[in-house]
């Protein structure tokens, strides 16, 4: 009776918790991941830094792995730093819809790799269950656990 009670106030709490969290539907946020759906706007995002770098570039590459275009961001400072892609190849040409992929390549002061972590905006379409996860719907079709949220775009 005891194990019945408590699963029914995990069921509760979870359910709770998914409501708290359906404000975000309609929003725009950062998502952890570096794939996104490309379809005319700028595409937005920020990589995370594990330490302060003197080299940061974002190498944006099409759905077959081609290079698409390679931007210098400068160096940076540990933590967030905000990037973004206006969409068109190195020649300054408007690329095509479809499915595009971002990496980040940061070096220190002495050449050495630094840990980065990219989150792509998107907007938020649905909320779900998954188990005892909350998972994110977005409109480029990804799907991301709350966990993976950085935060809402103001």
């Amino acid at each position: 009776r005891r194990n019945t009670s408590f699963q029914s106030y995990l069921e509760q709490m979870q359910s709770a918790s998914l409501f708290a969290q359906s404000d975000i539907v309609g929003r725009n946020l950062l998502a952890s991941g570096d794939s996104f759906e490309f379809g005319g706007p700028p595409v937005a995002g920020v990589v995370r830094l594990g330490q302060d770098a003197a080299s940061l570039i974002a190498s944006v590459r099409d759905s077959n792995g081609l290079l698409v275009d390679q931007m210098e961001l400068g160096p940076a400072r540990a933590g967030d730093f905000p990037f973004s892609w206006d969409g068109t190849n190195s020649k300054g040409d408007a690329v095509p819809a479809g499915r595009y992929r971002v990496s980040v390549a940061a070096k220190d002061a002495n050449g050495g790799n630094v840990s980065t972590s990219t989150f792509i905006e998107g907007a938020a379409v649905g909320l779900r269950r998954e188990g005892t996860a909350t998972v994110v719907d977005l409109a480029d079709g990804r799907s991301v656990r709350s966990s993976d949220i950085l935060g809402l775009v103001k």
